[in-house]
């Protein structure tokens, strides 16, 4: 069937094909909550196998901190996957380090240049499974 024209459906398409091959029995969206309070830890996406997860990032360091493990995020677990981050709105920034040119790094972000999220930033990245890396997709800078 395809994604079908929205305005059709009264302004909804319908979800039955995903990124990846998945199907209309996979979850769209999963909302997920992490506190990073070290900077080995590691973004989780848990077993989520939704085409869109939203992370919404909790500093519990009690000042900014810079995601410096390698691999600073899980591995996406189809082609073209999206992971929203989400910095909470209170608290202090989250950087995550561009892994881009690590040798042999896995599961890495591969944006050109490291990326600090303030609170209330959101950082929008895809899986690319051919890579084993997360690609930005776009940045949101809160008001």
């Amino acid at each position: 069937m395809g994604w079908s024209d929205a305005s059709a459906n009264g302004g909804f398409a319908p979800i039955n094909e995903m990124p990846g091959g998945g199907s209309a029995t996979r979850e769209p969206i999963e909302f997920r909550t992490q506190t990073i309070a070290l900077a080995s830890d590691t973004i989780s996406l848990g077993s989520s196998t939704a085409a869109i997860v939203v992370v919404e990032l909790v500093n519990g360091s009690g000042g900014a901190i810079t995601l410096a493990s390698t691999p600073n995020m899980q591995a996406g677990q189809f082609d073209g996957q999206i992971v929203v981050l989400r910095n909470r709105r209170t608290g202090s920034a989250v950087s995550i380090v561009d892994e881009s040119g690590t040798v042999g790094a896995k599961n890495r972000l591969n944006a050109g240049t490291g990326k600090q999220l303030t609170p209330g930033d959101v950082l929008c990245l895809s899986w690319d499974a051919t890579n084993s890396e997360w690609r930005q997709t776009t940045t949101l800078q809160a008001l």
